[in-house]
């Protein structure tokens, strides 16, 4: 797996670019990437980008084990997180993964269309 991190050009957020395969140990390096000082300041939202990744060998165990690790670091305070993804079942598992941490609509949706993600964040970065 092969993670980037991209400035929004503006600073409005950061994308978390995910690529290759995905497995437990990728997830999370995924995870601390996420939770991390320089990911999170003042509240910076996030758009994590799946499009380019393969989670076909994931099962719903180790997606809802990420997903509660991430919920037991993730401290960030009130930053949106947009989660775009290529297809309906990486779709399925996002949204599974988003309810399994307790977030609300408000906080964070799964989208597979990067620039309606992108328009979603812009409504609260505006």
């Amino acid at each position: 797996m092969d993670l980037q991190v991209e400035p929004h050009p503006e600073g409005r957020w950061i994308r978390l670019r995910v690529r290759g395969t995905l497995d437990a140990a990728g997830l999370e390096a995924l995870r601390a990437r996420m939770v991390a000082p320089e990911s999170t300041r003042d509240g910076l939202a996030q758009l994590v980008d799946f499009r380019e990744a393969d989670g076909t060998g994931l099962d719903v165990d180790t997606v809802r084990a990420f997903a509660r690790a991430l919920a037991r670091s993730d401290r960030r305070g009130v930053g949106r997180r947009a989660v775009v993804v290529a297809s309906s079942l990486a779709w399925g598992m996002s949204r599974l993964a988003a309810g399994t941490t307790g977030a609300t609509e408000e906080t964070v949706r799964v989208f597979q269309d990067v620039e309606e993600a992108e328009a979603w964040l812009a409504t609260e970065a505006g």
